[in-house]
């Protein structure tokens, strides 16, 4: 004997209506899950991306001449103990070189500053890899900076690269 499902009802509603709104639901916990699983793979994917580019920018700077060569220059002017003040308050052409080497220095924090607060670089890698010397640089080429900033009427040159100093200096003191 077969059930008359227009006369048998549940709750008032016919059987059809049930396995009807059963099925509905039944697909949407499903196309939940499904949107909640795409979200973590993205996320971790986008982790990923993140973390190869800060990697591949470090090993860029690596290989670039130019930068090496403003490196050895600036890692002289730091051991010679010359007044970046000095420096920074000049006018660009009268120590030629030296701000050249700086301003390579500088560029290259302020690059990657600029792209971890905008989330395009992973900060842990990279503060993992040069913490220390971002500190001690910015430390040392604070004054260069603001004298530049000064000569230049610029106040926000070089702002990223002393944001992420200052915060990586912040979370040393909390």
């Amino acid at each position: 004997m077969l059930l008359d499902t227009e006369t048998f009802r549940f709750l008032g509603e016919t059987i059809g209506y049930w396995l009807q709104t059963i099925a509905i639901v039944a697909s949407a916990i499903f196309a939940g899950s499904q949107i909640r699983a795409l979200r973590k793979q993205h996320t971790s994917n986008d982790i990923q991306w993140k973390q190869r580019a800060t990697v591949d920018a470090v090993i860029a700077d690596k290989r670039d001449a130019t930068l090496i060569n403003s490196r050895l220059m600036y890692a002289k002017l730091k051991e010679n103990n010359t007044d970046f003040n000095t420096i920074g308050a000049q006018s660009l052409l009268a120590n030629e070189k030296e701000n050249q080497a700086i301003l390579d220095v500088l560029n290259n924090y302020e690059f990657m500053a600029a792209g971890i607060k905008e989330g395009a670089f992973d900060e842990e890698i990279y503060k993992r890899m040069k913490r220390s010397l971002i500190i001690k640089d910015w430390e040392k080429l604070e004054l260069y900076v603001r004298a530049l900033r000064k000569r230049e009427q610029r106040d926000r040159l070089f702002s990223e690269f002393q944001w992420l100093a200052e915060k990586w200096m912040a979370e040393d003191d909390a």
